[in-house]
C-alpha cells in the first residue's frame, strides 16, 4: 500500500498537471481571440477600402469603353450600349452592397446608393465634361 504521504504527493503533482493544462489552455485561447480580432480589423479595413474605390473602378472601365468606341456608343447596337451602360453602372453598386451585407439591409442599399451617385458624378462630371465625351 501507499503511504499517505504518496498519495498527497501524487495528488499535488496532478492538480498541478491540471493547473498547467488550464493555463495553457487559458493562454492559447487569448492568443485565438487576439488573432480573430486581428482578422475582424483587416477584414473590417479591407471591405472600407473596396467600397471607397468601387465608384473609381466602375468610372475608370465606363470611360476605358466610352474611349475604345471612340467617344460614344453611336456604332453599337441599341440594345448593346443600354446593356453595358446599366451593367457598368450597376455592378459597383451592387459589389458594395454585398460587401456591406453584413452591416444591415438599409446600409448595404445605402452603400449601393451611395457608390452609384459618387460613380455617376464621375463619369457625367469628369469624364462627360472634363474629357468632352457625351452628346454634343
Amino acid at each position: 500500500m501507499r503511504s499517505v504521504e504518496q498519495h498527497d504527493r501524487t495528488d499535488r503533482e496532478t492538480w498541478e498537471t491540471v493547473e498547467r493544462a488550464e493555463a495553457r489552455l487559458d493562454e492559447r485561447s487569448e492568443q485565438r481571440r487576439a488573432s480573430g480580432a486581428r482578422r475582424a480589423r483587416r477584414a473590417r479595413i479591407l471591405r472600407w477600402a473596396l467600397r471607397l474605390l468601387l465608384p473609381f473602378a466602375g468610372a475608370a472601365l465606363f470611360v476605358a469603353v466610352i474611349e475604345g468606341a471612340g467617344g460614344d456608343l453611336g456604332d453599337w447596337a441599341p440594345g448593346a450600349a443600354a446593356a453595358f451602360v446599366v451593367a457598368a453602372l450597376a455592378w459597383p453598386a451592387l459589389a458594395a452592397a454585398w460587401l456591406s451585407r453584413r452591416d444591415g439591409w438599409l446600409l448595404a442599399i445605402a452603400w449601393a446608393i451611395g457608390v452609384f451617385a459618387v460613380q455617376g458624378a464621375l463619369i457625367f462630371g469628369v469624364a462627360f465634361a472634363e474629357l468632352g465625351y457625351g452628346p454634343e
